[in-house]
């Protein structure tokens, strides 16, 4: 099986996850119907977004011949946004027992920087094919 099908499965994954994880394997704090949005609602509607776009990225990476590295690159950077959604770009709520910040925040960074990581690796491959 041809290596870049094998990462881009992973890199797939690590997408759905990011896009499930607000909602589904760390969600963020319950917000009572008609109730003041917080910030970690949207945080996590961002993080949505950017696993959602993770993932059909990363079915281009499987289908063309000659973007990897590029998207490759643009996974790392966009994992770093999705590690920045949560701290500097829109935060989470302010208690620190908060689901958002006991669950959600390091799920968030364990995911980005596994998939940092995986990126990494993919592009040292890459570059010792060559």
């Amino acid at each position: 099986m041809k290596k870049k099908y094998i990462f881009g499965g992973i890199f797939i994954l690590f997408g759905v996850m990011l896009a499930l994880l607000p909602n589904k394997i760390a969600p963020v704090c319950h917000v009572e119907e008609g109730a003041k949005m917080m910030k970690c609602f949207w945080t996590g509607r961002a993080l949505f977004g950017t696993g959602i776009l993770l993932a059909v990225l990363n079915i281009f990476f499987c289908i063309t011949k000659s973007a990897q590295i590029g998207i490759a690159v643009s996974n790392i950077m966009i994992a770093l946004y999705a590690a920045a959604v949560p701290t500097v770009l829109i935060g989470t709520c302010k208690m620190p027992t908060m689901m958002c910040n006991a669950h959600t925040k390091p799920a968030v960074f364990l995911i980005a920087g596994l998939f940092i990581i995986a990126n990494a690796i993919y592009l040292i491959l890459a570059r010792k094919e060559r």
